[in-house]
C-alpha cells in the first residue's frame, strides 16, 4: 500500500477516535444514568424541579405514570449504583479525553476527579459529612468504574496499540 494512503488513514482514524469514544463513553452512560434517574428515581429529587421550571413536568409525569408498572422488575443495584457508577466512569473517560497526552500531578488529579467525587461521596456520608446514605455498593461502582474507564481508555486512545498487539500474537 501507498505511504501516503497510510498516513492518510492514520490521520481520518485519529480525527474519529475522539468523537466516537466521547459518544461511546461520555455521552452514551450519562444519557442511561439519567433515564434510571428519571423513570425511576424520587420524583422529590431537585432536578425534577428543574423540569418543571423549563415546562419538562408534564412529560416527566406522562414518563413516570409508563414506567412505574416495570418498577417491581428493576433490581436495587441497577436503581441505586448503576447511575452513580455510570457517572463515575463518563466523567474519568471524559477526564482522560482532555487530559490525553499530558503528564504532571494536575492531570492526574482531573483524570482521578470521578473517582475522587464518586468514592468520596460515599465516604463523606459514611462520616455523616453529607446526606445520604452510606452504601457499599456505591463504593465498589464508583471504584470500578474508575478502573474500567481508565482501561477502556488505554485500550481505545492508545497509539497503535492493536497493531504492536497484531505484530505480538501469533496468528492462530
Amino acid at each position: 500500500m501507498d505511504p501516503d494512503a497510510i498516513d492518510s488513514l492514520k490521520s481520518t482514524s485519529k480525527v474519529w477516535k475522539a468523537p466516537l469514544f466521547l459518544a461511546v463513553h461520555v455521552v452514551s452512560p450519562t444519557i442511561v444514568g439519567f433515564i434510571v434517574y428519571l423513570l425511576w428515581r424520587s420524583p422529590n429529587l431537585r432536578w425534577v424541579g428543574w423540569m418543571k421550571a423549563v415546562g419538562l413536568d408534564r412529560s416527566f409525569h406522562e414518563i413516570r405514570a409508563w414506567s412505574d408498572p416495570l418498577r417491581g422488575y428493576v433490581p436495587e443495584w441497577l436503581l441505586f449504583s448503576l447511575p452513580d457508577g455510570l457517572w463515575v466512569y463518563a466523567l474519568t473517560a471524559g477526564m482522560v479525553l482532555i487530559w490525553a497526552g499530558e503528564r504532571g500531578l494536575v492531570s492526574r488529579l482531573w483524570v482521578a476527579c470521578g473517582l475522587i467525587l464518586g468514592a468520596g461521596a460515599e465516604l463523606l456520608q459514611a462520616l455523616d459529612f453529607i446526606p445520604g446514605t452510606f452504601d457499599w455498593h456505591d463504593m465498589i461502582a464508583s471504584v470500578s468504574a474508575a478502573a474500567v474507564a481508565l482501561l477502556a481508555a488505554n485500550r481505545c486512545l492508545t497509539p497503535g496499540r492493536r497493531a504492536a498487539a497484531a505484530v505480538v500474537r501469533p496468528a492462530p
